[in-house]
């Protein structure tokens, strides 16, 4: 089911809500060798892939590390909201609202990807939707801080005040 949810999200790419409805036809089953399912086991294979995302990215970023010999390690680091319309998501948070909808609960969303010109994403992290830009940074670093090589440039956006004693441990192994 994974590979199914994946091929849905590099090609129709719409919701999680109507991937069901996607992976569910009969040539989509047949593709990928899926048994019938309802909605619900889709939520639970979801709910599990979440409940390990850090051993996952960290599987992801051991294969990758050791396939590839990147020309550098500098890193690129954003942050971003995504609005949510419903109230069941546990993560959801009212919170400062990049979409200018403060009348919504969110979750926040960190992205680490190596610079140009490799731009290939090593890290992304997903917190309440009313957790601050700094305190999600660390939390986004330390994912990926021990795949950085001594000297590794770490780029995020000019807004973004780090505490000076965290700072200091940017620069240590």
């Amino acid at each position: 089911m994974l590979r199914a949810l994946i091929s849905y999200k590099l090609t129709d790419n719409f919701s999680i809500k109507r991937s069901h409805d996607w992976i569910t036809r009969p040539e989509v089953r047949a593709e990928f060798n899926l048994p019938s399912f309802s909605e619900r086991t889709l939520y639970h294979v979801l709910e599990t892939l979440g409940a390990n995302r850090d051993e996952i990215i960290s599987d992801i970023q051991d294969v990758l590390f050791a396939r590839y010999d990147f020309e550098h390690t500098d890193i690129n680091m954003d942050w971003t909201s995504i609005v949510l319309h419903g109230t069941a998501a546990k993560l959801g948070k009212y919170g400062y609202s990049r979409d200018h909808r403060p009348d919504k609960k969110q979750i926040t969303v960190g992205v680490t990807e190596l610079a140009d010109p490799i731009n290939v994403p090593i890290g992304m992290t997903i917190e309440p939707g009313n957790l601050n830009d700094q305190t999600h940074f660390k939390k986004t670093y330390r994912q990926s801080r021990d795949r950085l090589r001594e000297g590794s440039l770490v780029i995020c956006k000019r807004s973004l005040r780090i505490d000076p004693l965290f700072a200091k441990t940017l620069t240590k192994k």
